[in-house]
């Protein structure tokens, strides 16, 4: 039986970089030719409910319970 993951995982072209944020507000960040952890931190308190690519900065933005945007 499967279950639904509580992550989303978004690729940065830009500088080869794998960003995964969980539902509780964390971030990680890993390269994507080592698969090193660069950097992981929590940017939220609140449930990160989606999240999708930022083209202009080859990044990432979630959106949090409360409808906050975090980059």
């Amino acid at each position: 039986m499967f279950r639904r993951a509580d992550l989303s995982l978004q690729v940065g072209p830009k500088y080869d970089v794998i960003y995964l944020i969980t539902k509780y507000g964390y971030i990680h960040l890993y390269d994507i030719e080592t698969g090193t952890c660069i950097y992981m931190n929590r940017i939220s308190g609140d449930t990160i409910f989606v999240t999708a690519p930022h083209e202009g900065t080859s990044g990432i933005i979630g959106v949090n319970r409360k409808g906050q945007v975090r980059c």
